[in-house]
């Protein structure tokens, strides 16, 4: 199964199509306009996508910060996921940083 693009499934707390779409979400501060376009990615899309090794994919996946998702048999992770992931990690950089 190729990548599947999901355009306009919504995040579940952007409700409004009058909101600005690339205004960060107030609640997890990603995009809505990267939420909206969300798509299921293979493992090594996951891999590249954060320039992680297997290894440290793994480790993310056993800490349950991505969660894997079985569709017919084919292991696949949620890209919105993944961006709700990195901004996390942006946002504890920038405290840590302060």
């Amino acid at each position: 199964m190729s990548d599947l693009l999901f355009a306009q499934l919504a995040h579940d707390h952007v409700n409004s199509e009058r909101d600005d779409p690339v205004a960060p979400c107030g609640e997890c501060g990603v995009s809505k306009e990267r939420i909206r376009a969300k798509r299921l990615m293979t493992r090594d899309q996951v891999n590249k996508y954060l320039a992680l090794s297997h290894e440290q994919v793994q480790s993310l996946i056993n800490t349950r910060q991505i969660t894997v998702i079985r569709l017919k048999g084919e292991v696949r992770f949620d890209s919105k996921e993944l961006d709700i992931l990195i901004e996390t990690y942006k946002q504890t950089a920038q405290r840590r940083a302060r």
